[in-house]
């Protein structure tokens, strides 16, 4: 295991790329004959992109993603520990996104590459 999210485990033969983007909710005035004023807005914002490939042909089934589709209709929070211990916080799916390669007669597809949007939930 990678990664886990809830209840569900990245393996390391599935896991390709964690993309973390961090906005600390700045933003800008424009004024009148003098430089832009910076004020904090909010308190910004977390949010994590997971790219990764499964390989139904080498036992990941054609049925991997399910679970989490499943998680991602449920509309909640979920916490994300790395392998290490490293707690990243409780995060919510806004998309996942999947892509089917190789398909062949009566089993389905060969290879499938997938991604999903995590942000941050601080309640």
């Amino acid at each position: 295991m990678v990664l886990s999210l809830g209840d569900f485990k990245f393996k390391a033969l599935n896991f390709e790329n964690l993309e973390r983007s961090l906005e600390y909710g700045i933003s800008s005035q424009a004024r009148l004959n003098n430089t832009k004023a910076y004020f904090a807005l909010s308190k910004g914002s977390e949010k994590i992109k997971l790219q990764g490939k499964i390989l139904p042909l080498k036992g990941d089934k054609n049925t991997y993603l399910e679970t989490l589709e499943a998680m991602a209709k449920e509309q909640k929070s979920y916490t994300l520990v790395g392998a290490n211990g490293k707690y990243y916080g409780k995060f919510i799916i806004i998309s996942l996104n999947d892509n089917r390669e190789c398909f062949i007669d009566g089993s389905g597809f060969a290879k499938q590459s997938f991604s999903m949007d995590l942000e941050r939930d601080y309640e």
